[in-house]
């Protein structure tokens, strides 16, 4: 994109960088634009000046001497005559110099413009109604566009002066643009679920859910998120290679307190045979699992004050502990089983077991309530 310098020598009067309309080696033809506060009309607040210039053996280029045109006499005349392409510049450079101005006035000190062209211009140019009409044409199209600029933000360096930006928007409007950011990462982890409902790879789900590590956030009624991935519980640091892995370790943003959580697949077994009249075993995965998390519970009660030297806030008073496994509306269809299921991890206090589809339930109804906020 093109940039436009303007640097301002007073509170009423500003330089906005020359525009070159005709060149050679040794000479061109140059418009300087002005912007001036005009007290008297306000709409006339752009002025200029043609140079005819020649290049200086230094290489820079300096103005001919003034022809005063008060010095003519009757006979003499001047004719500038400029080619249709300069005239387009010329049209182009003093547009530009209408706009900054209406949209900043003078400008203070030296100051660094991007001139939006072609349909980024029309974008912010136009009205509301506008706006609908010209991205409402091309779905695929505007995807894309806001697709990028959210990349474009999350990877932002400047993220304090990003956030001064949104924070100028109505209120209204800000709160309908995170609804709507929201909804579209829900409604990605909603696909994610649908088309993989039945995968059966442990180190899938691991690695899906440590790229959506909110939806585990979803599992606790307390504040928790994710901060660490296959951490290490037992020595000297959480990244020591020797030892149990927890697949996910959670934190209490408020108390500081560790949350453990397990992950299998929607694919694991939840129950095992009929052990006796209306009673279903759990199956050897589930118990395998529990049995797993409550040893990596009670290694980390043991090693917190090693654990603490590489995290200083984690804290280990009763740690939550969670196994995500399984998919209870495919397997518990049968009430005797869904009575079992219920009775052993209602048992289990210290414990706590979600299913798959139990999981992404929860996002099902973040969803919904965007939804609602959107009026969709």
């Amino acid at each position: 994109m093109k940039k436009v310098v303007v640097s301002s020598t007073s509170s009423r009067h500003a330089l906005v960088e020359p525009v070159v309309l005709r060149e050679s080696e040794e000479r061109r033809l140059i418009f300087q634009p002005e912007l001036v506060k005009n007290p008297h009309d306000p709409g006339d607040s752009v002025r200029g000046t043609f140079y005819f210039q020649r290049k200086r053996k230094s290489q820079e280029w300096e103005n001919h001497l003034d022809l005063p045109l008060s010095k003519l006499k009757a006979d003499e005349w001047i004719k500038l005559e400029l080619h249709s392409a300069e005239v387009t510049q010329l049209f182009t450079a003093l547009r530009q110099a209408y706009d900054l101005y209406s949209k900043g006035g003078i400008p203070r000190g030296e100051q660094e413009f991007v001139v939006a062209a072609g349909g980024l211009a029309a974008v912010l140019e136009a009205n509301s109604s506008e706006l609908e009409a010209l991205l409402g044409r091309d779905a695929e199209t505007t995807a894309e566009v806001l697709g990028r600029f959210l990349r474009w933000a999350s990877e932002a360096p400047d993220l304090s002066r990003l956030a001064n930006l949104l924070r100028s928007l109505e209120p209204d409007g800000l709160a309908q643009l995170n609804a709507a950011a929201g909804l579209a990462t829900f409604k990605a982890a909603q696909v994610l679920w649908e088309e993989n409902r039945r995968n059966s790879d442990e180190r899938f789900w691991q690695a899906k859910l440590s790229e959506h590590s909110w939806v585990l956030s979803q599992i606790f009624f307390r504040p928790v998120v994710v901060i660490g991935e296959n951490a290490y519980l037992g020595g000297k640091t959480i990244q020591n290679s020797r030892g149990n892995l927890v697949d996910f370790l959670g934190q209490n943003t408020v108390t500081g307190n560790a949350a453990l959580i397990e992950i299998k697949t929607p694919a694991t077994g939840l129950l095992g045979s009929l052990y006796r009249g209306d009673v279903f075993n759990c199956s050897a995965d589930l118990s395998g699992a529990v049995q797993q998390v409550a040893n990596y519970k009670l290694q980390l009660t043991r090693s917190i004050r090693d654990v603490a030297e590489e995290s200083p806030q984690l804290e280990a008073t009763e740690p939550l502990a969670v196994v995500v496994i399984g998919n209870a509306r495919e397997e518990l269809k049968e009430p005797l089983k869904r009575k079992s299921f219920e009775v052993f991890r209602h048992h289990l206090r210290e414990i706590q077991i979600i299913t798959f589809d139990e999981l992404f339930a929860r996002v099902d109804q973040l969803v919904a309530v965007l939804e609602g906020e959107l009026q969709l």
